[in-house]
């Protein structure tokens, strides 16, 4: 190629359908191109100045090249183009950058709901370990108030015993006293 050369990249939106509209060109000195990336039929949108992220659409390398001559005398009609196409890539970089803000807040939202159900779980989980050692202290108070109560009863029955024996003895002396 010539120094002289510009290179015309025409600017394509491509449809959900997969019908492609023509958005206009632009036209790059072949000086400035990145030639040392390998080039295949789509250009990348990341690739052009101006432009971060990807686009909804794609830039398609057009065979013909031009020389200064040529671009000096259709110059008008190029800064149209560019002009248009300028305004398209600022339209896909706005629509790429509000759909990336959708996304990242469509992402928040689902972390979010995603961390309230894993903390759900968890609180039930530990609500679960924690009744259940609760349970297994109360069965625990339980058992030693009732082994408590039996050595209480225990206590009163040994005491009442040596109560009436005592007085079951005091009567039979009382008796042995009186009866001599």
């Amino acid at each position: 190629f010539e120094r002289s050369s510009m290179l015309e990249l025409l600017v394509f939106d491509k449809d959900i359908v997969g019908k492609d509209d023509f958005l206009g060109g632009v036209c790059i000195p072949v000086t400035e191109f990145p030639w040392e990336k390998k080039v295949s039929h789509d250009y990348s949108l990341g690739e052009v100045r101006g432009v971060k992220g990807q686009g909804q659409g794609y830039i398609s390398v057009a065979a013909r090249l031009y020389n200064r001559k040529d671009y000096r005398e259709d110059q008008e009609r190029r800064v149209k183009i560019d002009e248009m196409a300028r305004q398209n890539i600022a339209k896909w970089k706005n629509l790429a950058l509000g759909s990336s803000f959708d996304a990242w807040t469509e992402f928040i939202l689902t972390k979010k709901q995603k961390r309230s159900k894993v903390a759900i779980a968890l609180g039930y989980m530990r609500n679960r370990v924690l009744g259940s050692s609760f349970i297994a202290w109360q069965e625990f108070l339980s058992l030693h108030f009732e082994k408590k109560q039996k050595i209480v009863r225990a206590l009163i029955f040994m005491k009442r015993r040596s109560l009436v024996r005592g007085y079951g003895g005091w009567r039979e002396f009382m008796e042995y006293r009186e009866g001599k």
